[in-house]
């Protein structure tokens, strides 16, 4: 499997695919784990192609918002689709998870608080 991943100056970048299956999330969470732990702080997840995020997805996105939380960084979802949006409320997890419109948006939130 593959994973896009940018990384820029105290944060990195990392473009989702369409299609988020169980396995894709061992291995999407596998990756983040190894992010944090080579010291990534913060991290932006770009579901601009991700059509929904499916429960296992949405656990692997509240892990990584902890992980990221616990090491004074964020974690915050950009470009998010209808679908995935209403897992999250249905989940009752709109206060814990950050979502923002655009990385601009993220880098502000992220950077200026």
């Amino acid at each position: 499997m593959e994973l896009n991943i940018e990384h820029r100056a105290n944060l990195s970048i990392i473009k989702l695919p369409e299609a988020f299956t169980g396995e894709f999330s061992k291995f999407l969470k596998a990756q983040l784990i190894a992010l944090h732990n080579g010291g990534t702080r913060n991290i932006v997840l770009d579901l601009s192609k991700t059509t929904s995020l499916g429960p296992t997805g949405l656990a692997v996105v509240l892990e990584t918002t902890k992980l990221c939380k616990h090491s004074m960084g964020y974690c915050v979802l950009i470009n998010v689709k209808e679908a995935t949006l209403n897992l999250i409320k249905m989940s009752q997890q709109l206060s814990v998870v950050n979502i923002k419109d655009s990385l601009e948006e993220a880098v502000i939130f992220m950077f200026n608080d």
